[in-house]
């Protein structure tokens, strides 16, 4: 029997039973809800296996395959958001007229790589660098982006922070679950780097950025605040997409030093979009 029927006839039998009142577990449950959102939302079902589906979905440039992990990860989540239905980060597909051009975008919380995959669709010539600190996450990111045969996207499995040191994941944000991960500063060397912005990008030889997206689970804080290298270096960053979280009591600053020099804001949703006047 071919695999996609199986898991077809699988969510068939989970939803019979909750129909006749039956108890089914939160994986069933969550099983059941996937395999009906991929129907309706015309997700093909490729394939499944003990750790994830693969599915294929229609973006930018054409069809495009990704792996979603299963229950418990956040997986399934992010990807409503990012890719299908919700495109969340499709604002940045106006900014820029020309889709062919070469930019620089680098990916801060890239988590298990949806974004770095649809900023790739949306500017098949540009050059990412996906930065993911938990090694799950990491793990999830270079599959997706391998199976795509996408080439220049660099994946840095480090965190974003106000200087360059050793960090530890910290799984005590929000729900817990992997689109929360935080870093914290440690003394052990737990194997986990932190670095600045601005002496990551210099290891790729950028000079500039054209899209900085920001969201690292309260991370921002410290770097707005503390990280003066990139507060000089604000002028060469075209768009800046920011997720801020409130729990650190960071906005105003943020805000304010986008705003300082010489950006204009837009709210939406989650994020906020910081354009830089000087391109416009």
């Amino acid at each position: 029997m071919p695999k996609t029927i199986s898991i077809y006839l699988q969510a068939i039998l989970l939803y019979l039973k909750v129909k006749m009142g039956s108890q089914i577990s939160k994986e069933e449950m969550w099983h059941l809800d996937f395999v009906i959102f991929s129907w309706q939302h015309k997700v093909s079902l490729l394939d499944k296996n003990h750790l994830a589906f693969l599915v294929k979905i229609n973006l930018p440039g054409g069809e495009k395959k990704v792996f979603i992990r299963h229950w418990p990860k956040s997986d399934f989540s992010v990807f409503k958001s990012v890719l299908c239905p919700d495109k969340q980060y499709e604002k940045a597909a106006s900014y820029f007229n020309n889709k062919a051009q070469p930019l620089r975008i680098l990916d801060g919380g890239a988590n298990v790589g949806y974004t770095s995959v649809y900023f790739k669709c949306l500017f098949p010539n540009s050059s990412i660098i996906a930065v993911e600190p938990e090694g799950n996450n990491f793990d999830a990111l270079r599959k997706n982006c391998v199976i795509n045969n996408f080439e220049n996207i660099h994946g840095v499995n480090a965190a974003l922070w106000y200087e360059n040191g050793k960090l530890a994941i910290d799984n005590s944000f929000r729900d817990h679950r992997d689109h929360s991960f935080s870093v914290q500063e440690t003394k052990a060397d737990s194997g986990l780097d932190g670095f600045k912005i601005t002496d990551l990008i210099r290891k790729y030889d950028w000079e500039s950025i054209d899209v900085l997206k920001l969201d690292i689970e309260g991370a921002e804080a410290k770097i707005f605040k503390h990280d003066n290298d990139l507060i000089q270096f604000l002028p060469k960053i075209k768009l800046v997409i920011i997720e801020i979280h409130d729990e650190f009591d960071c906005r105003d600053l943020i805000l304010n030093l986008f705003t300082a020099n010489q950006f204009s804001l837009v709210n939406d949703g989650e994020l906020t979009y910081a354009y830089n006047n000087r391109f416009v």
